[in-house]
């Protein structure tokens, strides 16, 4: 989501993060900060983003390789609901 013409475009960072929260919320991911790096989140956070993200840009099949074999009780849960 951008605003403006060519080089002189932005971005609509606030937008950007209320779908992002609309979104997560919907599909029962609860993270701590939307704007933190990828890399500082817990393995089931990381799953779980990397799952919503797939199905927000229309994926209709996910395959995953032992998605939950590194993860709690609780993580794991959050991952394959």
């Amino acid at each position: 989501l951008s605003a403006g013409f060519g080089p002189f475009s932005r971005l609509k960072v606030a937008e950007m993060r209320a779908i992002t929260l609309e979104q997560l919320g919907r599909m029962g991911i609860d993270l701590r900060d939307v704007d933190q790096p990828i890399g500082t989140l817990s393995g089931g956070e990381r799953q779980s983003v990397a799952i919503a993200r797939a199905i927000h840009f229309g994926a209709r099949v996910v395959i995953l390789d032992e998605p939950t074999s590194a993860l709690g009780v609780k993580q794991a849960g959050v991952v394959l609901r």
